[in-house]
């Protein structure tokens, strides 16, 4: 038999229970992958001979030695495993990214009737997340379905120099032909020269009208998903 080092909080106490989840279950359940739950387990009191610390299973059965393994007690280190997943998310092809979601929340009924609207949304949300269930909160707001309920961000589009900002975007986006990234940067430095207004101030109504939050991802990629026409929309409502 084989006597495994003491998992241990980062505070070098004991791991419990009590301090939070330490069963896989849990783990998978929150959207941590298989393949990194096994990467992050195998380092806790085990390194192999080089720094490399992403690496699948074959990798592991070739390169694991019990003698390596070491005395003293490992740290489960939560931003560690963090890191470490949102590495493995961002290893997976769209489709591969969609169908693991989907499994691992069935009760999650994505929208697959607009396929490359649905790609472009879980490419976007690939990159910004650590765990799968951060997924719908991401997600949900490129939907006809969403409804703004921030307060902070209602309360803020109401100002006068906000709706000034929605109004222009809304006539703007309205009498052109083609809206792409270039199109988006001359709009934003139109917008500033027009109403000598700068960063949050042009972002934070367009933003939050548009997505929600003043935080989230840039204007055109926001536009790109939503599309033109329920871009209007969103836009039409508080202006």
């Amino acid at each position: 038999f084989v006597h495994l080092p003491l998992l241990l909080n980062p505070d070098k106490s004991k791991l419990s229970k009590r301090q939070g989840d330490v069963d896989v279950e849990s783990f998978l359940k929150k959207g941590y992958l298989k393949e990194t739950i096994i990467n992050f387990i195998a380092l806790l009191g085990w390194h192999p001979n080089n720094d490399q610390e992403i690496f699948d299973i074959n990798f592991l059965i070739k390169n694991f030695s019990i003698n390596k393994i070491q005395k003293s007690g490992a740290i489960f280190d939560n931003k560690k495993l963090n890191w470490m997943n949102s590495m493995y998310i961002k290893k997976l092809n769209i489709k591969e990214f969609i169908l693991l979601f989907s499994e691992t929340y069935p009760s999650y009924k994505l929208d697959f009737s607009n396929g490359d609207k649905l790609s472009k949304i879980f490419e976007f949300i690939k990159n910004r997340i650590k765990a799968l269930d951060e997924v719908p909160n991401l997600l949900n707001p490129f939907y006809s379905t969403f409804i703004l309920k921030d307060s902070e961000v209602l309360s803020y589009i109401k100002t006068e120099e906000a709706r000034l900002v929605l109004q222009y975007w809304y006539e703007s986006i309205s009498s052109s032909q083609n809206i792409d990234e270039p199109y988006i940067n001359k709009l934003i430095q139109a917008t500033e020269d027009k109403f000598n207004l700068k960063g949050k101030k042009i972002f934070y109504p367009l933003r939050g009208t548009l997505y929600g939050s003043f935080n989230g991802p840039d204007l055109f990629t926001i536009i790109s998903i939503l599309g033109i026409s329920e871009t209007k929309k969103r836009l039409e409502l508080y202006i």
